[in-house]
C-alpha cells in the first residue's frame, strides 16, 4: 500500500482486537462493521466452521473479509486454557447463541469478565436475554414480524411483504457496534466493561417505533402515498417515485404533460390529485393512473425525463448494479479488492475511508499465529489438529 493510500485511511478502531464467537449474519456484521473501523477480528469457529461457509457463500465472503479464523471445538475442554487467554487478549468479545448457551460452553460474559474485567461483551439473539420469548427460534422473517415491521404496507397497492435484505439483523447489528464503541468510551473513563445485549426483536420494534409510533393506527396506509411507490414500466423493469412533496409532484405532471400523453396522463391533472392529503384520500384511482402511465415507456427514458425535471425517481437496481454505479464509484464506496469488488465502509470521515480487507479466512487458517500471539502453546492440539482449508468454503 502507497503511502499516499495510507494517509486516506480512517483507522478509529486500529488496536482493538475482537474475538467474534457468532456464527451467520447478525453477529459476524457486528464484527465487520469494528473491522471497517480499524478493529482486527479473530474469528472462533466449530471444527466445521461456520455454517453460512457452506450454504450462504457470498454472504459469508462479505461479512467475514478481513479476519483471522481460529477453529475451537468448545465442547472440548482442552479449548478451556485457549479460550481464557483470548479473553485475556480482547477487548471486545460477541456471541450469537441462544441465552444461556455460551455460558454452558464456558464463553459467557461470567466467565469471561471474570478473567478480564475490562471486556465489552456483547450477546446478540433474537429475543433478547429475557422474557417469555427468549427461547424462541427465529429468523428476521418472523422477527420482523413479531417486532411490528410487516404489520403495515409499503405498497399503496399491495400487502405486507418482506424486503429482500434482513433489516433485523442488519439494525441490530449496526446499533450494537455503535453501541460497543460507546462501551469502549466508557470503559475508557471508568476502567470496565460492560455486557451488551442486543436483539433483533428490540432492533426491529425500535426501528418501527420510530416510524411509526405505538399508537394503534386507524387507516394502515396513513403513512403511503401512491405517488410515493414503485411502477413497472414499459421494458418490465421497475422505477421508484418519491413525490410525497406538492413540488415534487407538480415537477412531475408538468414532465407527464411534455410527452405525447393518453387519457390517464391527462387525468393527472385532475386537482383532487394537487395535496398530499388529496393524493390519499384518491389514493385508489391514482395508482391506477400511475401504473397506466408508468408502463408507457421504458424505464431509462423514463429516469432521463424525470432527471431534467428534478424530480426523485430510480431504477429499481440489482446490487451488483448499484455497486457499479457511478455514484457509488464517486463516493469510493465500490472498489476492486483482492477477493475481487467490495462495497466499503459507507462512513467517511474528513475525506478518509475504510481500509480494503483481504479476503474471508480460510477455517482455522490463522490458528499458529493466534495462538501465538495471545500466547498459547503453540502445539495446543484443539486448533492445530484441523486442516487448514484452502479458501471461505
Amino acid at each position: 500500500m502507497t503511502s499516499d493510500r495510507s494517509s486516506q485511511i480512517w483507522c478509529p478502531l486500529a488496536g482493538t482486537r475482537v474475538v467474534d464467537f457468532s456464527a451467520l449474519l447478525p453477529g459476524p456484521f457486528i464484527s465487520t462493521v469494528l473491522a471497517d473501523l480499524g478493529a482486527g477480528v479473530v474469528k472462533v469457529e466449530p471444527p466445521g466452521g461456520d455454517s453460512a461457509r457452506s450454504y450462504q457463500r457470498a454472504m459469508f465472503a462479505a461479512v467475514n473479509r478481513g479476519k483471522r479464523s481460529v477453529a475451537l471445538d468448545l465442547k472440548d475442554p482442552q479449548s478451556a486454557p485457549i479460550v481464557a487467554r483470548l479473553a485475556g487478549w480482547a477487548d471486545v468479545v460477541i456471541e450469537s447463541s441462544r441465552p444461556g448457551v455460551a455460558d454452558r460452553l464456558g464463553i459467557g460474559y461470567a466467565a469471561l469478565s471474570a478473567l478480564n474485567p475490562r471486556i465489552v461483551y456483547c450477546s446478540v439473539s433474537s429475543f433478547g436475554q429475557t422474557g417469555p420469548a427468549r427461547d424462541r427460534p427465529a429468523h428476521d422473517i418472523n422477527i420482523m414480524a413479531a417486532a411490528g415491521a410487516l404489520g403495515l404496507p409499503g405498497h399503496w397497492s399491495r400487502p405486507p411483504s418482506r424486503p429482500s435484505i434482513p433489516v433485523g439483523d442488519f439494525a441490530a447489528g449496526a446499533l450494537a457496534a455503535a453501541s460497543i464503541t460507546a462501551a469502549l468510551a466508557e470503559r475508557d473513563r471508568t476502567g470496565r466493561g460492560r455486557h451488551l445485549d442486543a436483539s433483533l426483536f428490540g432492533a426491529v420494534l425500535y426501528c418501527a417505533g420510530l416510524r411509526h409510533g405505538t399508537e394503534p393506527q386507524q387507516d394502515p396506509r396513513a403513512h403511503l402515498s401512491p405517488a410515493n411507490d414503485i411502477y413497472q414500466t414499459a421494458d418490465g423493469r421497475w422505477i421508484a417515485l418519491g413525490l410525497m412533496e406538492d413540488h415534487f409532484w407538480q415537477r412531475f405532471r408538468a414532465a407527464v404533460a411534455a410527452q405525447p400523453s393518453g387519457p390517464a396522463a391527462a387525468a393527472l391533472s385532475d386537482p383532487a390529485f394537487d395535496s398530499h392529503s388529496g393524493r390519499q384520500e384518491h389514493g385508489d384511482r391514482l395508482a391506477g393512473l400511475l401504473a397506466e402511465v408508468i408502463a408507457g415507456d421504458s424505464a431509462d427514458r423514463w429516469i432521463a425525463r424525470l432527471t431534467e425535471a428534478d424530480v426523485p425517481a430510480d431504477i429499481c437496481r440489482l446490487p451488483h448494479e448499484a455497486a457499479a454505479s457511478a455514484q457509488a464509484e464517486a463516493l469510493g464506496l465500490s472498489v476492486a479488492g483482492p477477493d475481487g469488488r467490495q462495497v466499503g465502509f459507507p462512513v467517511r470521515a474528513a475525506g478518509q475511508s475504510s481500509p480494503l480487507h483481504a479476503p474471508a479466512p480460510a477455517l482455522n487458517g490463522d490458528a499458529e499465529a493466534i495462538l501465538a500471539e495471545i500466547g498459547a502453546e503453540i502445539g495446543a492440539p484443539t486448533p492445530s489438529k484441523l486442516p487448514n482449508h484452502g479458501g471461505p468454503a
